[in-house]
C-alpha cells in the first residue's frame, strides 16, 4: 500500500494506542495508594538516571519520522511540531503510567514482573483491563512494526540518490 494509507493506518493505531493508556491512567492514577512510595529513591538517584536511560532507547521512533520527511506537507513547520508534540505527549503519559503502576503494585510483584502494565490495570480495571492493556501492546508493536516499515525504504532511496547505492 502506500506511504499515504500506511499513514493513516499508523494514525489510527496511535490514536487508540494512546486511548487505551490515557484509560489506564485515568483510571489508575486515582486508586494509587501513596504508601507504595515510601521510601521514595531507596537506592539513590543514580538508580532513576540509569533506569531513565533505559526508558530513552524508546524515545528512537521519533527518529523514524525524520525518515519519512519527505511525504509531510510543509515538512519545516510540521515536523518540529509533530516531534515536540509527540515528545510531550509520551513523556505526560509514560510520567502517569509509571506513577498509576508503581502506585497500583506491590513492590516485590512489580520487580519480577514481565507485564507491569497488565498487573497494574487487573488491580484498577479488572480482567477486563488487562485485556486491554494487552490489545494495546499489540498495538504498540503494531506501530513500531508500520512504522519502521514505512522508513525502511527511505534510507536506500537517498542512498541512491547520493550516488552511494545503485539507482
Amino acid at each position: 500500500v502506500s506511504t499515504k494509507e500506511s499513514g493513516r493506518f499508523q494514525c489510527v493505531l496511535v490514536l487508540a494506542l494512546i486511548g487505551v493508556v490515557a484509560a489506564y491512567a485515568a483510571v489508575g492514577v486515582p486508586r494509587v495508594e501513596g504508601a507504595r512510595y515510601l521510601p521514595f529513591v531507596p537506592w539513590g538517584w543514580q538508580s532513576v538516571f540509569a533506569v531513565a536511560g533505559m526508558v530513552f532507547v524508546s524515545y528512537g521512533g521519533l527518529t523514524k519520522v525524520v525518515a519519512v520527511s519527505e511525504e509531510v506537507h510543509n515538512p519545516k513547520r510540521n515536523l518540529p511540531l509533530g516531534m515536540f508534540l509527540a515528545y510531550g505527549v509520551v513523556s505526560v503519559l509514560y510520567m502517569l503510567v509509571v506513577f498509576a503502576t508503581v502506585g497500583l503494585v506491590d513492590g516485590e510483584i512489580l520487580s519480577g514482573s514481565l507485564t507491569p502494565l497488565s498487573l497494574g490495570a487487573e488491580k484498577s480495571m479488572g480482567h477486563v483491563g488487562a485485556i486491554v492493556i494487552g490489545i494495546g501492546a499489540f498495538m504498540a508493536f503494531a506501530t513500531t512494526a508500520n512504522s519502521g516499515i514505512m522508513a525502511a525504504s527511505r534510507a536506500p532511496l537517498a542512498m541512491s540518490r547520493d550516488g552511494l547505492l545503485p539507482e
